[in-house]
């Protein structure tokens, strides 16, 4: 059985009604448009974008938008903006995140919600669920979950492994000689991370030896990747890093990204990868990073794929003082709206679309831009049935359009066109089509804050340009363009 987070209206005019999450989501409450819980606009003590919930199950956390009259959680008030600020001047502060337990109420005016959370106990070592009757032998002194049969693997082990005389865990590197005993297969881990190790469905073996594959690695010993020789890493992301390779059959290089052996991993995360492959074996087009290789190594997961020696469209722009001349950034942007535009034709949606993401064959006016990081692509026919983000929040938050924070699940090709919006926006201008300062909450920024128009910003835009780009980062999605060739062809309009 899976996690489940319900959150059940009790009182109000939604009573009666229960939200269901059994996988990464967000919710928000308000009386803008963008809300999954919809007030009517007579309600006034609910302001516009009140509240917004994320859950990532079984955990759920709650945050204040700078509302009206703020958000309580069992009785006591959280956010709120001042009696005499403005929304506008109340979306400048960030407001506390509460993470809600079991059985919290949550109020807004005379809106009533209870939450409740429903959490299997799984065993820390082989992640296979303990039915409730084996609870009280599965307990260990640490207060974690250990099945019968993983028991009596770890006395074998306890019996056949002599320790080293100074114990660090594996996946910290924390000194843990004082601790309990070895962590199921002759490794360590020290309490907290046993800790999260018993939140996380996971495989300890594959954890465990991909760890010491990784420790090898960053000693640069290398890690054996048959067929590649391992020259250097080229970047490190929330769940995977990235090698520059050579094959050692043809000597071309190429990019291996390898998902990071972190005892942190969860399954969901390796289907993610699973998926990732799969999903870039399906493209076959000159502006998408090509997909060559894929295998695993010591519960090491890895594919390789075409390495752009140019960089990133946001490399360059930082190369030329943080922007980039209209013909350079058109055509970079033409080039890269072709590709996203095959990804939309085959059904996919990018969601993590900014400038990093636009690799480039080279730096000069031959490089060709390929779309990147095809991770977060995910089948918009299928929305809402796999559901596997792994992130708090898919995408980047200025590149993010308002429907991606209120319901990402569903996010349509026209999300995309937003983000590759303000891509342009970005290379053009070198700033952000919303606000966004240090003291700025972001998530009110982007449901409440309007787009700055890029003319307003760099002058020398020309009006038609403008125009397309205005239309690209219209908040409302009916009147922007539905898809990647709508935009592309919109631009290649005006240059």
């Amino acid at each position: 059985m899976p996690s489940k987070v319900t959150l059940k209206v009790t009182q109000g005019p939604f009573a009666g009604e229960n939200f269901i999450f059994e996988e990464h989501d967000t919710l928000v409450a308000g009386r803008n448009k963008a809300s999954k819980i919809l007030f009517p606009d007579s309600d006034l003590t609910v302001s516009r974008a009140h509240f917004i919930i994320e859950i990532i199950p079984p955990k759920a956390i709650i945050k204040d938008l700078g509302s009206k009259n703020g958000t309580y959680v069992n009785g006591v008030k959280y956010g709120g903006r001042e009696a005499d600020e403005t929304p506008e001047e109340g979306a400048q502060r960030e407001y506390p995140q509460v993470e809600l337990k079991d059985g919290d109420e949550i109020r807004i005016g005379k809106t009533h919600m209870i939450i409740s959370i429903e959490t299997p106990v799984i065993c820390v070592a082989c992640g296979e669920e303990i039915p409730e009757a084996d609870l009280a032998e599965a307990l260990m002194d640490d207060g974690s979950y250990l099945c019968n049969n993983c028991q009596q693997k770890q006395a074998k082990t306890v019996d056949d492994w002599s320790p080293p005389p100074v114990i660090i865990c594996l996946n910290c590197n924390k000194d843990v000689t004082q601790e309990a005993g070895p962590y199921v297969t002759g490794g360590y881990l020290c309490m907290e991370c046993r800790k999260l190790a018993n939140e996380q469905v996971i495989d300890p073996m594959e954890v465990l030896q991909a760890m010491f594959k990784e420790a090898r690695m960053e000693q640069d010993a290398g890690l054996d990747i048959p067929d590649y020789e391992m020259i250097k890493k080229l970047g490190r992301g929330g769940m995977g890093a990235v090698y520059l390779v050579r094959n050692k059959k043809t000597g071309e290089k190429s990019a291996l990204k390898i998902m990071l052996p972190k005892a942190e991993l969860v399954l969901k995360q390796k289907i993610l990868f699973k998926r990732e492959k799969h999903t870039m074996q399906l493209f076959d087009h000159p502006h998408i990073v090509k997909f060559f290789d894929a295998g695993k190594v010591g519960g090491i997961l890895y594919y390789v794929m075409e390495f752009c020696e140019g960089g990133s469209a946001g490399d360059l722009a930082d190369d030329n003082g943080g922007k980039l001349d209209l013909e350079t950034a058109s055509r970079i942007m033409l080039q890269a709206l072709e590709g996203l535009a095959h990804a939309h034709q085959l059904g996919y949606v990018h969601r993590d679309l900014k400038p990093p993401n636009i690799l480039l064959t080279s730096k000069d006016q031959d490089g060709i831009a390929k779309i990147a990081d095809m991770g977060l692509a995910k089948d918009y026919t299928q929305a809402g049935h796999s559901g596997i983000t792994g992130k708090e929040y898919s995408g980047t938050i200025p590149f993010m359009p308002r429907e991606q924070v209120s319901d990402f699940k569903f996010c349509k090709p026209v999300s995309d066109v937003w983000a590759m919006g303000a891509t342009f926006y970005n290379l053009l201008t070198g700033q952000f089509p919303r606000k966004f300062t240090k003291d700025t909450d972001y998530l009110t920024c982007i449901l409440n804050n309007p787009v700055i128009p890029i003319e307003k910003v760099n002058y020398s835009i020309p009006p038609a340009v403008a125009n397309v780009i205005g239309i690209s980062l219209e908040d409302d999605i009916t009147k922007r363009y539905q898809n990647a060739a709508e935009f592309q062809q919109a631009l290649e309009r005006v240059l």
